[in-house]
């Protein structure tokens, strides 16, 4: 399989097995069927952006405020984050302080460890990555730390574990290691059928 080139520019994409959704340069927010269709852009602005296998989409705003899409628009959370992720109805961010949290539904729970990544799969599994590059898997009670070295990680559930190194390479996880993929990025991701979405350093968006 090679990568496929979608329309638009965004400088993050996450997607679950029926949408795609991003964010621009500017902050605004979109989100498009996986089998094709115009974007559509959403109100509000973000700096990141996720969505949970059930539709549900959360985001993190410039200013750390964290939200939670209602179907019709943004209702907001308590806490302050710089990265969310979401998938199996857990979410979990990171706060300028590179500490983890989750949510409890109603609240957020700190959990131990740093990180300045994270991605959340289809299943609750939770990667993230830290500052010094070091990739880690949530065993349920604590971290395990994995092979390889990375800027960013996107977990679709399972196995479908995806990451970008800081030289732009693509690599999926295989169960015990990674393969390098075709191509170049600063942000991947993967859903739980194993489709893979990333955008370039020129914000291009591409699909596999």
């Amino acid at each position: 399989m090679s990568w496929s080139q979608l329309d638009g520019a965004l400088v993050q994409v996450l997607s679950n097995n029926d949408t795609i959704v991003g964010v621009n340069a500017e902050g605004s927010i979109f989100r498009r069927s996986i089998g094709g269709g115009d974007w559509e852009q959403l109100e509000g602005n973000a700096t990141c952006v996720d969505i949970d296998n059930d539709g549900t989409l959360w985001c993190v705003n410039g200013e750390g405020s964290i939200f939670r899409w209602n179907g019709g628009g943004w209702d907001q959370q308590e806490g302050n984050a710089v990265r969310i992720s979401c998938g199996g109805g857990q979410v979990w961010c990171l706060n300028g302080e590179n500490q983890i949290f989750q949510w409890n539904g109603g609240g957020w729970d700190q959990q131990e460890g740093a990180a300045v990544e994270i991605g959340v799969g289809d299943d609750g599994g939770v990667w993230v990555v830290n500052g010094e590059g070091s990739i880690f898997r949530w065993n349920g009670g604590g971290w395990d730390q994995q092979e390889g070295n990375a800027i960013h990680v996107s977990c679709g559930g399972g196995d479908n574990v995806v990451c970008c190194n800081s030289d732009n390479e693509i690599f999926r996880w295989n169960g015990g290691g990674w393969d390098k993929q075709e191509g170049a990025a600063v942000r991947a991701t993967i859903n739980a059928n194993g489709t893979m979405h990333c955008v370039n350093a020129e914000n291009q968006v591409w699909v596999m």
